[in-house]
């Protein structure tokens, strides 16, 4: 998808070159960080250039992870409108992490339950996206 948009940064006096350039976005939450990084042009002051910046926007992943809570195996499912991989990152209460693993979106992927009864935390990053989600497990 494709976002076009018109910008306008002019930089009088300021020493500032009009040049091609980036702008790094960054968010951290309790589940992880995510980067995106957006190219700009910086004018030289004399008109505002359209500028078309490609993003490939996903919507929010749609995390699934059944049955939960669960005595044995589970199976986690992501939804998303890309293909693309994901990193499950299994952290326990105390934020330390005890399992960590790759799915496909779109894909049910069962994972064979290695973990003591208790809370969890799944962690699931893709490119585009994090998303969190708390397990439960009981023997």
């Amino acid at each position: 998808m494709k976002i076009h948009s018109l910008l306008c940064v002019r930089f009088y006096s300021t020493g500032v070159t009009a040049r091609p350039d980036s702008i790094v976005y960054t968010v951290a939450n309790y589940c992880d960080t995510a980067a995106a990084t957006f190219g700009i042009i910086v004018d030289s002051g004399t008109a505002c250039i359209p500028v078309s910046v490609a993003v490939a926007l996903a919507t929010p992943s749609e995390l699934l992870i059944y049955p939960n809570p669960t005595q044995g195996d589970f199976t986690v499912f992501v939804s998303s409108d890309m293909e693309e991989q994901a990193i499950v990152k299994v952290l326990d209460m105390l934020g330390q992490q005890v399992l960590d693993f790759t799915v496909s979106t779109n894909q049910e992927t069962t994972i064979k339950n290695q973990l003591r009864a208790g809370i969890y935390l799944l962690s699931v990053n893709t490119v585009h996206t994090v998303s969190c989600v708390k397990l439960l497990v009981t023997k």
